[in-house]
């Protein structure tokens, strides 16, 4: 993990940014603290659910939950839409 300190990303941000793209994580410091970190935007959720998984966080059901039945309170019919958060 690379480190550098906010007045030099400022002078090299162009630099920092070519590391994040290869792959790299850099914290920014501040006095020699660190106070934000740098790292590439993920595409998908499911990409960072497998991102999870291979780091050991997140672990996949071995096969289909069977969801207990709802019993609808409306006749009418409910769409649901997976949404993507981060």
């Amino acid at each position: 993990m690379r480190r550098a300190s906010i007045a030099e990303a400022k002078a090299k941000l162009s630099s920092l940014i070519a590391h994040v793209k290869a792959g790299e994580e850099v914290v920014l410091t501040e006095r020699g603290r660190p106070v934000a970190r740098l790292c590439a935007v993920t595409n998908s959720f499911d990409e960072v659910i497998l991102d999870m998984v291979k780091q050991g966080l997140l672990r996949l059901p071995e096969a289909e939950a069977q969801l207990p039945a709802i019993q609808a309170q409306s006749s009418r019919p409910v769409e649901i839409e997976r949404e993507d958060r981060f």
